[in-house]
């Protein structure tokens, strides 16, 4: 947009699980940010976004003590929207023209919206579990480092590396039939993410990549994904 100022967004399809949950559905994204003009040295950046992933589908599984031999495991699903609200800033440094190392901050404020469901009575779930609508907060604080190069003239290479820690501010909140209303605490965990990106731009405006990205928290585990991506400059 010109005087440092920049808009950006994106759309991605995603699939994954974590323990005992998963999740299905595209994500929405979108920035605008601010880089200090070029003045030699450190270069200051800030700016804010919005990530959001309406209608996704989620499934769990719940497994419980029922005085079976293997106990009872249990089956669900439901519909979620998920809305990101961040605040950004760092610096930027360039070591020569063609490395530069960036040092960014984030906040990031989650609501998890899930429509409510209910587990079906049988044999094999003796204690079904009934869920009604709810909508839960995190809060997350993240520093990162990214090292880009460009390796060739059309081809750049990202690296970066960022800890972090998510609070969850909410209890979730489930009736259990012959037991009664249970609530448990959302967990908050300190995590660690990594990745690279190639990039090759083979046209004035138009950037093809390929990635691998993943995150180590306390309490999700590891989750490591790859793909690809396209960028186009307007």
């Amino acid at each position: 947009m010109g005087d440092g100022f920049a808009v950006d967004g994106g759309v991605a399809l995603f699939g994954q699980s974590v323990g005992e949950s998963s999740a299905d559905g595209l994500l929405f994204s979108g920035r605008a940010k601010y880089l200090q003009p070029d003045t030699g040295g450190i270069r200051l950046f800030g700016g804010a976004g919005i990530n959001a992933a309406p209608g996704m589908s989620l499934g769990f599984t719940r497994q419980y003590d029922d005085g079976s031999a293997d106990g009872a495991t249990v089956k669900s699903s439901t519909s979620a929207s998920l809305v990101g609200l961040y605040l950004e800033g760092g610096a930027l440094y360039a070591l020569d023209p063609s490395n530069e190392i960036a040092f960014t901050g984030t906040l990031l404020q989650s609501w998890l919206s899930v429509d409510g469901y209910s587990e079906t009575f049988g044999t094999d779930n003796l204690f079904p579990a009934t869920f009604g609508d709810s909508t839960n907060s995190f809060t997350t604080v993240k520093a990162d480092a990214a090292w880009t190069s460009a390796v060739t003239p059309d081809i750049d290479l990202t690296v970066h590396g960022a800890i972090g820690h998510s609070f969850a501010n909410d209890a979730v909140a489930a009736d259990v039939a012959f037991v009664g209303p249970v609530s448990v605490g959302g967990q908050s965990e300190l995590f660690a993410e990594y990745g690279a990106r190639l990039g090759w731009t083979f046209g004035p405006s138009t950037t093809l990549g390929v990635f691998a990205q993943g995150s180590s928290g306390a309490v999700s585990g590891t989750h490591v994904q790859a793909g690809t991506t396209l960028s186009l400059q307007f």
